[in-house]
């Protein structure tokens, strides 16, 4: 068999040669790089930073609700104990799905608010399990060993609106219909509007004067208050 020291290969021939073993796989992969390449360059289709924020926000699998407890203790110097009763107890309960106990973080910030000594969080997948939690022993238990302990508790639930719990929120009252049947015309340049029935009473009456009466009827005077004395009415016009 012909060796390279005896001369036997030719270029060309050897050239030839390498050509064929090439493997496969790798001029697979390099064909599948370059279509990933093109892709790229296409318009349109590379992922935009707030297209992978909502994806991960897919993947974090936080729970629907957020339950968190500050409380200021009556003697700071308990803050650790606190702690760590909350973590004997509260995790165990099944229908916890996130939770964290500890103090403020000195972050040296003015806007940041640190007026507690312990801060809880508790997540919970809907509202069943938050009210399990409510409801159940270990957390009644907490709750009583320690109602004499401090001083101020705040509470905090928080839901993702896209829970079926969630809050819905008002409808916009719709605007009162004006008086009549159709628009009213804009009042002529110049001309001064006419008294809206609904304005309030003068700006000189005093404001325990109650509001005359419709249709001559008396109206209710409180014992003792001042009033001004009602103007008197102008003469009618001769006819």
């Amino acid at each position: 068999m012909p060796t390279p020291a005896a001369g036997g290969f030719h270029e060309p021939y050897t050239f030839a040669m390498i050509a064929r073993t090439t493997p496969a796989t790798l001029r697979i992969a390099t064909l599948a790089m370059l279509a990933s390449a093109v892709a790229l360059m296409a318009p349109g289709c590379a992922t935009t930073p707030e297209a992978a924020s909502l994806a991960r926000k897919e993947r974090l699998e936080t729970p629907a609700i957020t339950h968190v407890v500050l409380v200021q203790l009556k003697d700071p110097s308990r803050t650790a104990e606190l702690v760590a009763d909350c973590d004997r107890a509260l995790p165990g309960i099944e229908s916890v799905r996130g939770y964290a106990c500890g103090v403020p973080m000195e972050t040296g910030r003015s806007n940041v608010i640190g007026d507690y000594d312990v801060g809880i969080y508790v997540g919970f997948v809907d509202a069943t399990g938050y009210r399990a939690y409510l409801d159940d022993p270990r957390h009644l238990d907490l709750v009583e060993r320690w109602r004499e302990g401090w001083k101020a508790v705040r509470i905090f639930d928080v839901i993702s609106p896209e829970a079926p719990e969630a809050r819905t929120p008002p409808a916009a009252e719709p605007a009162p219909a004006s008086q009549g049947s159709g628009p009213s015309a804009p009042a002529p340049s110049g001309a001064t509007p006419e008294p809206d029935a609904r304005s309030t009473a003068p700006a000189n009456a005093d404001p325990a004067t109650p509001p005359a009466a419709p249709n001559g009827a008396r109206a209710t005077v409180v014992p003792g208050a001042t009033r001004n004395p009602p103007a008197p009415a102008p003469a009618p016009a001769p006819r």
